[in-house]
């Protein structure tokens, strides 16, 4: 398994996928509006990543950085790609780099 990364914007090529994903896998009550994530994704301390095994769309974090502290605030994988160690993967990524 080798993980690549896409920065996510409003002009990403698997948009419909990811808010899709994002809209299936928070409950309601957890959720900014997308547009709000993807207006926010503009700024300097604001990440919105997608994980890609070779061309397969897997999932997405969406992290926001303050001083030393980096927060998740959204972290999902497609259900058919649950529990075959990407999530995993992509936490021992982020581990790496923060």
């Amino acid at each position: 398994m080798k993980l690549l990364t896409q920065i996510i914007n409003e002009n990403h090529k698997d948009i419909d996928i990811i808010s899709s994903l994002y809209e299936s896998a928070f409950p309601d009550d957890e959720k900014a509006p997308f547009y709000t994530l993807l207006q926010r994704e503009k700024k300097d301390n604001v990440e919105f990543i997608g994980y890609y095994d070779d061309k397969d769309f897997i999932g997405f974090t969406y992290l926001i950085h303050d001083d030393n502290l980096h927060y998740i605030f959204y972290f999902a994988i497609l259900e058919k790609y649950r529990n075959q160690g990407y999530g995993t993967e992509i936490l021992n990524l982020l581990k790496k780099q923060y």
